[in-house]
């Protein structure tokens, strides 16, 4: 077999190879989203988000060190500010953002 890209789906099913199984259309899922305006489906989003990330979370920290954790969150904390610090240098050189 040459080598390069491996066939697509579309010219192993000419082929002969493709299953019916792999050539059968995906079931369409509907957004659970779609009815909602664009707030509403934007913090519909933050609280699903929360209720992924947090748990996966977990799982990813479990096992490590409670100082190690500590340090994680004292460095963001300060990556969060400085580009906090920054947004708002950017947005009073570009003549926008919050009145003071």
């Amino acid at each position: 077999m040459p080598r390069g890209r491996p066939p697509s789906n579309k010219s192993a099913a000419a082929a002969g190879s493709g299953s019916s199984a792999q050539d059968a259309a995906l079931p369409v899922i509907p957004s659970p989203y779609a009815s909602l305006d664009t707030d509403a489906a934007l913090s519909a989003m933050d609280v699903d988000a929360e209720d992924l990330v947090n748990p996966a979370l977990f799982r990813l920290t479990s096992g490590m060190p409670l100082h190690e954790l500590e340090a994680m969150v004292k460095e963001t904390d300060g990556c969060e500010r400085a580009l906090i610090e920054e947004i708002r240098i950017l947005e009073e050189a570009a003549g926008v953002g919050e009145a003071d």
